[in-house]
């Protein structure tokens, strides 16, 4: 009996896949990061980002010497890019005093802000696409299962 229960142990993996609990995360999070974006509240959207990049940064292959020669950019750089853009549309705004209003200097700094954070979320879209975590498109080729 001991070598019975010794042996399933050893032979017995998991059978959970975690690719379905990414995907719930994911949507929760691309749920977020609307309802942040949509009311305007920047900040919490690019911590929704954030934690999306988390999610699919973990899959992201580095590139290889000859990619690198060849002058391409890996993702992990293209990200910071798109943070540091971020960030330098966050610097630009002055804070009001007091009970004073936003001048109109700052509209033109929210606008680049939210420019800034909607090329990150296009960049992390296109990435969890290309990752085969987000939309399906259909492929001819598995016609044959039918």
């Amino acid at each position: 009996m001991e070598d019975y229960e010794q042996k399933l142990e050893e032979s017995t993996t998991s059978k959970i896949n975690s690719g379905m609990l990414i995907n719930l995360r994911l949507n929760d999070l691309w749920k977020d990061a609307h309802r942040h974006a949509r009311a305007g509240k920047y900040s919490q959207w690019n911590d929704d980002l954030d934690r999306v990049w988390c999610e699919l940064g973990g899959d992201v292959v580095p590139l290889t010497k000859n990619q690198i020669k060849k002058g391409e950019v890996d993702a992990e750089k293209q990200y910071e890019d798109l943070t540091m853009d971020y960030a330098k549309a966050c610097s630009e705004i002055k804070a009001p005093t007091g009970f004073n209003k936003y001048d109109e200097d700052a509209k033109g700094a929210f606008g680049k802000q939210k420019q800034a954070l909607i090329k990150k979320e296009i960049f992390l879209r296109r990435l969890q696409n290309k990752q085969g975590k987000g939309t399906a498109y259909h492929d001819s080729s598995e016609d044959y299962m039918d």
